[in-house]
Formats: C-alpha cells, sequence, structure tokens
C-alpha cells in the first residue's frame, strides 16, 4: 500500500473519543452536509474510519458504502452497523469499483495522507456516474490556526484543490467554515507559536493525547458515538470561499460536479472488489 496504513487508528474519531465543542462541530457538519446531498443517491465514503457519520448518510442515500485502508477500524464500524452498510477494504488510489457506478464519493479529513492524492482524484473521477458528485472536506492549511496531523503526506489550499478538480472536468464550488476570529497582532503571536510547537515536534500524536492538552484549556467536552445522530452538536454553515480571506477559515470544503459527456482520466487497473468485510 502507498498510504500509511497502520497509523491512523489512534487519529481517528471512533466511538469514546473526548472532542472540544468545536471538533464536535466540525464533525457533525460535515455529515449533516453530506447527508442533505445523499436523497436517492449510491454513496461511496472514502476513509470512513470507523464509520461514525455513515448512519446519517444511509438514513437519506439510496444505498451507502463505507471504504478505509484500515481493516480494526471497519471492523469496528462492523460490529456496530451489523450489515447495514457495506463495508469494504481498499487504497484510495485504487478504487474496487467499476468506472461510472457510484452517485457520489465523499472523501473527509484524510487525502492528505496519501502519497498520489492525484490517482485518487482520477480514481474517483473514474468511479463516479454522469452526472455525478465528489464531496471533500479538508483543513485549511492557509489558516492561522492549522496544525498538520502526523504522517500527512501534502495538504492541499482551497485553490490547488479547485484546480485539481477542474482537471478533470468537475464543475467546483469552494466554500469555508469555522472562521478564526483573531486580532491581527495575536493572529501573528498565535501563528509563530503554533510553527514552532510543530518545528519542535511538540504537538501529540494522536487525537487522546492531543484532547489530554487541550483539557488544560477547555472545560466542554463531548464523547463520540459509535453512530452520530441529529443534535449530537451543531451544524456550521458555510459560506462562499473568499480570495481576501484565504486564511481566515480553518475547514474547505470542495464540491465537485462531474458532467454527462466527461471522460475519466487513466487510472489504475481496478482490482477485484478489495476485501470485503460485509456485504
Amino acid at each position: 500500500m502507498t498510504s500509511k496504513q497502520g497509523h491512523f487508528s489512534d487519529l481517528t474519531e471512533v466511538r469514546g473519543t473526548s472532542l472540544t465543542r468545536t471538533a464536535a462541530d466540525m464533525l457533525y457538519s460535515r455529515y449533516e452536509y453530506a447527508a442533505s446531498l445523499s436523497k436517492g443517491k449510491k454513496v461511496l465514503e472514502i476513509a470512513c474510519g470507523s464509520g461514525v457519520g455513515l448512519g446519517m448518510v444511509c438514513a437519506e442515500a439510496a444505498q451507502t458504502i463505507g471504504g478505509d485502508i484500515e481493516l480494526p477500524l471497519l471492523k469496528q464500524a462492523k460490529r456496530h452497523y451489523l450489515g447495514r452498510v457495506p463495508l469494504v477494504c481498499f487504497d484510495a488510489q485504487e478504487i474496487p469499483f467499476a468506472d461510472h457506478s457510484i452517485d457520489m464519493v465523499l472523501f473527509f479529513e484524510a487525502s492528505y495522507y496519501l502519497r498520489d492524492f492525484e490517482q485518487a482524484l482520477n480514481e474517483i473521477a473514474r468511479v463516479l456516474k454522469r452526472p455525478g458528485m465528489a464531496v471533500l472536506v479538508n483543513a485549511n492549511p492557509d489558516n492561522t490556526a492549522f496544525v498538520p496531523s502526523p504522517h500527512s503526506v501534502r495538504y492541499y489550499s482551497a485553490g490547488e484543490l479547485q484546480s485539481a478538480l477542474e482537471s478533470r472536468h468537475f464543475k467546483v464550488k469552494i466554500e469555508g467554515a469555522f472562521k478564526t476570529d483573531v486580532p491581527g497582532p495575536k493572529k501573528f503571536v498565535l501563528s509563530v507559536l503554533r510553527r514552532l510547537a510543530i518545528k519542535l515536534d511538540m504537538i501529540p500524536k494522536t487525537l487522546r493525547g492531543r484532547a489530554r492538552i487541550k483539557k488544560l484549556f477547555f472545560r466542554d467536552f463531548i464523547t463520540t458515538p459509535a453512530e452520530l445522530f441529529s443534535g449530537f452538536a451543531e451544524r456550521v454553515e458555510r459560506v462562499p470561499w473568499s480570495s481576501e480571506e484565504v486564511d481566515s477559515h480553518r475547514i474547505i470544503y470542495t464540491t465537485g460536479l462531474i458532467g454527462e459527456n466527461s471522460s475519466h482520466p487513466q487510472s489504475a487497473r481496478i482490482r477485484a472488489g478489495g476485501t470485503r468485510i460485509s456485504l
């Protein structure tokens, strides 16, 4: 595998993970958005982890499929969903589904772990029906509060995400969410301190480790359930992306629609269905 298999269990929101109120809102908001787009569609979530958001999508979609490279995470999802959602173990750079077989692909907070994100986009374009939709949600690397995840390879900016999808014939909408309202001088100081902490390797490398640090500064924590439910957290609305505020929003929402006459790029040969966990 070209992805960093074996590292993700400690970096994924699984049942029992302690989240700050903001982190819970981020998690809930992206799946609420996905669910709002899923009605009547066949939806594939790439890098679904333990599947905490699959239930919200499944409630609206005609069919929902979860996929991840981490078998232990998929086994957690299997124990919870008990066959409600098909689960497949695969690498995002080689998706084991036929051409034009999926209505919508979700790819949340994981693209930066891939050695070849461009190839994953080729695969997404290949498996999507025409018309089809891809929804990507990622941290904004230009934001003052940005801290890279351990084992990450590369974060794409909003402009780079837009260009990458448009080169594959997607019509792209970029939106931002979770604006950081910090005054100028304080914003600069926080940015310098974060860069220094990253350079000195002072950032904990697991969600549990980060939660312990955050508990020194925050009191209001929420425990992640095995499956998100309506009202778990607050939905934060997205706003149109502004070139004047590239550093203001913590989260980038990228929604791409590929048209009926679009061809797909050349991709890797499809493997025979990946490792099936349940069908």
